[in-house]
């Protein structure tokens, strides 16, 4: 046999040693997804929307792998802790847009604390620059009684002031303007003055707070007092008091 020929044989055993290799490699990947098995997490029961996924609701259910390519949970570990956004019957695979964070869904992620939102007046909140994740103080001001008409400066002087009172301070966890749009933030002087003629952002109306379940009353009273004989004032609180209301608002709410 010729040299050449002897090369071209070669040559074309290795092509097709090599080309059979490549059909058995996909053939077993595609058995692979088709027949083998990988544990999956499931529902071992309905979950209702709003609920609290715990170890108790799941269970896991040997799926062909292709499963995988889903946009689903596969572990107990990653699920626990999550809320659902919807009714899941029992048995279901869990997609992932089903069962979010809670600070996704209810914008914190306590789920002993209640959100609230209070209408503000920006003259009253800090010039209207607060923003989510500020820790917020509230306070209840009775507005002053009206001064008597009296030409003796000691009887004006004399008349009461305000009282004011501190309901609770609270994390922000998110700000509207009046018809719930978005707010537009200043954090630069620079930014202030640059935008000053284009800036359109609306102003800061309402402020959503997480807080105990025992404060939301107070809160909702007094937004409503707001159009008697108090109002509503917000404060920045001292940066040494924001642990402090975050660990007074998880203990209240315990």
């Amino acid at each position: 046999m010729k040299p050449i020929k002897r090369i071209w044989l070669i040559v074309s055993a290795i092509a097709a040693f090599g080309l059979a290799a490549i059909v058995f490699y996909y053939a077993y990947i595609t058995y692979d997804q088709l027949v083998a098995t990988t544990p999956v997490v499931v529902t071992a029961r309905p979950i209702e929307p709003y609920t609290i996924v715990t170890p108790d609701h799941l269970e896991l259910k040997d799926m062909p792998r292709a499963i995988l390519e889903e946009n689903i949970y596969v572990s107990v570990a990653d699920i626990t802790g999550r809320i659902a956004t919807s009714r899941i019957p029992a048995g279901s695979l869990i997609y992932k847009p089903l069962v979010v964070a809670p600070s996704q869904f209810r914008y914190t992620d306590d789920p002993n604390l209640e959100v609230v939102s209070i209408p503000v007046d920006p003259a009253r909140a800090v010039g209207g620059q607060i923003r989510v994740g500020h820790i917020v103080s509230i306070y209840r001001a009775a507005r002053a009684s009206k001064i008597l008409e009296a030409s003796d400066p000691l009887a004006i002087l004399s008349q009461q002031g305000a009282a004011v009172e501190l309901l609770t301070s609270a994390p922000v966890v998110d700000v509207r303007s009046g018809r719930g749009g978005d707010v537009e933030q200043r954090t630069a002087p620079s930014d202030m003055e640059e935008d000053a003629q284009t800036n359109r952002g609306s102003a800061l109306e309402i402020v959503t707070l997480a807080v105990s379940p025992e404060i939301t009353s107070d809160l909702i009273r007094l937004a409503v007092e707001q159009h008697t004989n108090y109002e509503l004032w917000l404060s920045l609180a001292p940066a040494d008091r924001g642990s402090t209301a975050v660990s007074s608002a998880e203990s209240g709410s315990q």
